[in-house]
C-alpha cells in the first residue's frame, strides 16, 4: 500500500495586493501536474533547483499548503478532507526552522513537544527513547540540543515532530 499519493497536483502562488496598491505581479506556478506514489518504508529524495517545488510539495503532504487542483493522500487519508488524520501521521521539519530549545537537552525538547500535542505523560519516556533510537542519536539524549544539532546534521531536526505521531512509525518528513 503507498503512504503517500500525490495526484496531478497544481499550486499557484498569487501576490497579494493589499488595499490595491502595488504593481500587478504575475502568479508563481509551483507545481503543475505534478505526481508521486511512495510506499511505506520507501526512502524517496526530492531534488532539485531552488524554487523547482520541493519544499512546496512536502508542505502538501504535511496539510501546510492545499493544492489548488489535484489530491493529495496520506495513509489512505485526503489531505483536504481529512487534515487532522494525516497531521496524525506525519512529522515535518524544514531545517531553516529552528524548532527547538537550544538549552534543552534533546530529550527534553523532545518530551516537551511531545506534551504540545498531547501525547500521554506515560506514553513520552518510551516515545522519546523510541526517536533518539530511530534517529540514532540515542546516546545524545543528555546533551544541550543546539550541541546535537551542530554535530548530526538533520537528524535531530527531523527528530522534533516525530514523539506526537500516533502511529508507531510515522513518514518522517524532513525539507531544507
Amino acid at each position: 500500500m503507498n503512504s503517500v499519493v500525490i495526484e496531478s497536483v497544481d499550486k499557484i502562488f498569487r501576490p497579494a495586493n493589499f488595499f490595491w496598491f502595488g504593481a500587478a505581479r504575475a502568479e508563481t506556478h509551483a507545481l503543475k501536474e505534478v505526481s508521486l506514489n511512495a510506499a511505506a518504508g520507501e526512502v524517496l529524495a526530492l531534488l532539485g533547483p531552488n524554487g523547482s517545488g520541493k519544499s512546496t510539495t512536502l508542505k502538501l503532504v504535511s496539510t501546510m499548503l492545499l493544492p489548488d487542483r489535484g489530491r493529495v493522500f496520506v495513509g489512505g487519508a485526503d489531505t483536504q478532507l481529512q487534515s487532522q488524520a494525516v497531521r496524525r501521521q506525519v512529522g515535518f521539519a524544514l531545517a531553516s526552522e529552528r524548532s527547538f530549545f537550544p538549552r534543552f537537552t534533546a530529550r527534553e525538547n523532545l518530551d516537551f513537544f511531545a506534551a504540545l500535542e498531547d501525547l500521554p505523560r506515560r506514553e513520552r519516556p518510551h516515545r522519546v527513547e523510541s526517536v533518539l533510537r530511530d534517529v540514532g542519536l540515542q546516546d545524545a539524549g543528555s546533551v544541550w540540543a543546539l550541541l546535537v544539532l551542530l554535530s548530526s546534521d538533520r537528524r535531530f531536526c527531523c527528530s522534533m515532530n516525530l514523539p506526537a505521531a500516533s502511529s508507531p512509525r510515522p513518514p518522517a518528513i524532513c525539507g531544507g
